[in-house]
């Protein structure tokens, strides 16, 4: 399904019924108004001054269960890896708006309809938030920064392309090899989180993230069920991995360990050749699914390999999400890979007993789809290295074994001292985002 064009820069959020206006009401025209400027030009609903291509109804019938199906025909899909084309949209009034199980912080939706949508023909700050800080404190622990710079920038747009290029820190301005083992790393200015992720000084082996990428999130918008499309071309080059997330609003049950969950809808090593014993690892295995405990992290994701000698990162794709009360789903060109159902006794229930660091009663006390029951919001990015991503002991090309062990404190050092064998494969080291769109079940 391409996304509808030809509009220039195109970002969709939301105005169905009252109920859904009322968040806005203070930015945005009523909704009497709302609808004679429908009547009168279908390309035009402003809310807090984005355009709004009309109500597209997109329904991408991947993962259904019977009860969630209606009478409507599904649309024709367009050929996710050809040309980009204009997608159908028709007008959606409240007299024949459907309720949806889609909940957004601020009101409800109307079934199939479009509720965010950037073909990032530009990047609209107002929108995504631009991340600065150092994720020390994240799971995954990976060995970089995420920088909003001026010069050399991580983050960009080109030809309605978002891209999100890592880059070494010690080629940035006021940075060399040996600040990078004994300098100081101050994100202060502009520092988007707490004040422990926006500065570091060198302390014996930890050394400052050598990496230095981008990161942007929809904290304006964030979503509770729904479906998600993503056409992406992934990163290829030695331990990158890509970043396309939906992570938690709140974090009701809890910050540490995935308390709170979070689901990939799509990764891949970057990696063109790495094998863990007899399984490849490399660039040609799509991952991802929901995460809620750190220590069981795998339990509930999935994989698919190609078989026909390409990686997911040589081309674009439509990477997926189907998120309901009652499943998750991932698909890629449509195609299902991946499906997560909870057991009777909620999502928790399917993680063995020796998973200490699940929050059960928490969970329990949630809906079965717990932690994957309250809003999220979109993240897109680009990681390099970390402890989870990629198996101690597995192997890259020219035989050459991954240069650290997860459990180290000198993880990141032996890491950035084995640049000169990884920094060679960076040949298509971006993410690159051609749309991205959210529609309500």
């Amino acid at each position: 399904m391409m996304a509808a064009r030809g509009f220039g820069r195109v970002i969709t959020i939301c105005l169905c019924v009252a109920v859904c206006v009322e968040g806005y009401r203070s930015r945005s025209t009523s909704l009497t108004d709302s609808l004679n400027i429908l009547s009168k030009n279908t390309g035009n609903i402003n809310n807090s001054g984005i355009v709004n291509s009309g109500f597209n109804e997109l329904d991408f019938r991947f993962g259904q269960n019977e009860d969630d199906k209606t009478n409507d025909e599904p649309e024709d899909k367009a050929n996710a890896t050809g040309p980009k084309q204009a997608a159908e949209a028709k007008l959606t009034f409240p007299g024949n708006c459907q309720p949806s199980r889609t909940k957004l912080r601020d009101g409800s939706a109307c079934s199939g309809q479009t509720l965010f949508e950037d073909n990032f023909d530009s990047l609209n700050e107002s929108v995504w938030q631009i991340e600065q800080y150092i994720p020390n404190t994240h799971p995954e622990h990976p060995f970089v920064s995420y920088q909003h710079l001026t010069t050399g920038q991580t983050i960009s747009t080109a030809g309605g392309i978002l891209q999100i290029t890592p880059k070494l820190q010690q080629d940035l301005p006021g940075f060399t090899n040996d600040t990078i083992t004994s300098g100081t790393l101050n994100l202060n200015s502009g520092c988007t989180s707490t004040e422990s992720r926006c500065e570091m000084t060198v302390d014996g082996a930890d050394i400052l993230p050598p990496v230095a990428s981008g990161r942007i999130t929809s904290k304006t918008f964030a979503f509770k069920y729904g479906k998600v499309y993503v056409r992406a071309k992934l990163p290829q080059g030695d331990w990158l991995y890509p970043e396309i997330l939906l992570e938690p609003f709140l974090k009701k049950y809890g910050s540490p360990h995935y308390s709170s969950g979070v689901i990939k809808i799509a990764t891949a090593r970057g990696n063109r050749q790495l094998y863990y014993g007899q399984d490849d690892y490399s660039n040609k295995l799509l991952y991802g699914g929901p995460i809620m405990d750190l220590d069981c992290r795998e339990t509930l994701l999935s994989g698919k390999l190609r078989s026909d000698g390409s990686a997911w990162g040589d081309n674009f794709h439509v990477y997926s999400l189907e998120w309901t009360p009652e499943h998750i789903v991932l698909a890629v060109d449509d195609e299902v890979w991946g499906r997560v159902k909870p057991r009777r006794s909620g999502l928790q229930a399917k993680f063995p007993s020796h998973c200490k660091r699940l929050p059960r009663s928490r969970l329990r006390a949630g809906s079965r789809m717990a932690p994957f029951d309250d809003h999220f919001y979109l993240t897109l990015g680009v990681a390099a290295g970390g402890i989870t991503e990629f198996p101690d002991d597995s192997i890259t090309s020219n035989n050459k074994r991954k240069p650290w062990r997860d459990g180290s404190r000198k993880a990141m050092l032996k890491f950035w001292r084995g640049t000169n064998s990884w920094l060679s494969t960076w040949k298509l080291p971006r993410l690159e985002i051609d749309y991205v769109k959210v529609v309500a079940l």
